[in-house]
């Protein structure tokens, strides 16, 4: 593939394959081959190395956010980034992101199993406010208890 100019292509790089590039240098009609470059990826990543960028962004909710109820509201955004928590947490077991969203869900649910009436007011219906709702039903999958 010949590039005028710069140019980086993201792709997904598979485990254990060997990957091969060159710079040549282009000035009119003559052509200065680069060397060979290459390098190989491991054949199985570490978990965390697997996970890195979402672990270094649950890490910023949390340096940001150090206490879980100040993240938000029982609202769609901060479903997701609750949501992305616990998906992390489910894939790598890592206890400090399932501790943060129980702290998230039990700041809106009550002891009996409520949802506080002001963090998302019934007479609304809207489905974007319940987003967090998942969330509440995959932690309570996970520790058997009523009240997440």
């Amino acid at each position: 593939m010949r590039v005028t100019g710069p140019k980086f292509l993201l792709e997904t790089l598979s485990a254990g394959k060997t990957y091969f590039w060159r710079v040549d240098a282009v000035r009119g009609s003559v052509v200065t081959k680069g060397a060979v470059r290459r390098f190989t990826t491991e054949s199985r990543t570490a978990r965390n190395e697997a996970y890195a960028w979402p672990i270094r962004m649950s890490g910023s909710v949390r340096a940001l956010y150090p206490e879980a109820s100040a993240l938000g509201n029982w609202n769609y955004t901060d479903g997701i980034i609750i949501d992305a928590m616990y998906q992390l947490a489910s894939r790598t077991g890592r206890e400090d992101d399932f501790r943060y969203v129980r702290q998230y869900l039990d700041h809106f649910v009550s002891p009996d199993g409520k949802l506080d009436p002001k963090a998302y007011p019934f007479t609304l219906f809207s489905l974007d406010r319940i987003r967090p709702a998942s969330t509440l039903l995959w932690m309570h999958e996970r520790t058997g208890k009523k009240d997440t």
